[in-house]
Formats: structure tokens, sequence, C-alpha cells
């Protein structure tokens, strides 16, 4: 499904469909929030390492499970 939808957003660069542009519109609407990436962020996936944040926040969970036991 993914593929697709990659394939249509291409294609509407070339035909401007009004209809598929509403589309697109929609799931950019719905999703662009959610999946904003920062270039750090970006560096740390293509590197396959966890970014500064990811690290924390697996720390304050470790450590709040530690200080329950």
């Amino acid at each position: 499904m993914e593929n697709k939808l990659f394939k249509l957003f291409d294609y509407q660069k070339f035909s401007k469909n009004k209809d598929l542009q509403k589309i697109i519109d929609d799931v950019e609407e719905r999703y662009q929030s959610e999946y904003v990436l920062s270039d750090d962020s970006l560096a740390f996936a293509a590197g396959g390492k966890k970014s500064e944040e990811d690290f924390l926040r697996e720390k304050a969970i470790k450590e709040k499970e530690d200080s329950k036991n």
C-alpha cells in the first residue's frame, strides 16, 4: 500500500489531477506533524543509531522501573 502511495504522489507531480491532489493533501495533513524529523534525528536513523531523545526516554523508563523495585 505504501509503495502505491509513493507512486501516486510521484505521478501527481506530472499529471496535476485535482481528485488525486485532494487525497494527497488529506494524507499530508493527517500525518505531517507525526512524522516530521529533525536533521539530527534523520542522521541517527540513517546511521542506525538511537537519538538522544530515545536514549533519555529509555533511561527515564528504566529509572522509574528501578525506583518501583
